[in-house]
């Protein structure tokens, strides 16, 4: 899910970050938590956590209320 810059903004980045989002949803492999520690660990700033939080809202809204 690492694109490069890191902030996963509008276009290029937030694009991919959805894509693999979503394909990780279909697979069944999609998981919150994991995911954003996972960000935290790549050392990705808060900001873009909320940001892919967000997607993860967008993609499994089921996730959001576990």
């Amino acid at each position: 899910m690492r694109y490069g810059n890191n902030g996963y903004a509008r276009g290029y980045g937030r694009d991919g970050a959805h894509r693999v989002l979503a394909d990780m949803a279909g697979a069944g492999l999609l998981d919150r938590d994991v995911v954003l520690s996972a960000l935290s660990a790549y050392d990705i700033s808060p900001a873009a956590q909320l940001v892919i939080s967000s997607l993860i809202d967008k993609v499994a809204p089921l996730l959001s209320h576990r």
